[in-house]
């Protein structure tokens, strides 16, 4: 199997870390939103659960789409043979 060209590598790591950031984002957003219809009386979790099952989420795949996108950056050390 042939390794990926170096300018792919870039490409296809800063779209992984895009999609980290996006996800990031979009964890903030709902987060808001749900700071803003919680209600203590009428839900019957408290709120750092919902920031538990949010995190799960969206953060959860980011820390992986962020790790990749950076492993990915890194030049590759090719061993020579001999």
């Amino acid at each position: 199997m042939q390794p990926m060209r170096p300018r792919t590598r870039r490409l296809t790591a800063m779209v992984l870390v895009a999609v980290a950031v996006v996800l990031v984002i979009a964890w903030l957003v709902i987060v808001l939103i749900d700071w803003n219809h919680y209600d203590p009386t009428l839900d019957s979790a408290p709120f750092w659960a919902f920031l538990v099952v949010r995190g799960s989420v969206f953060l959860t795949p980011a820390m992986f789409f962020l790790v990749a996108g950076l492993i990915l950056r890194k030049e590759p050390r090719y061993h020579e043979p001999g």
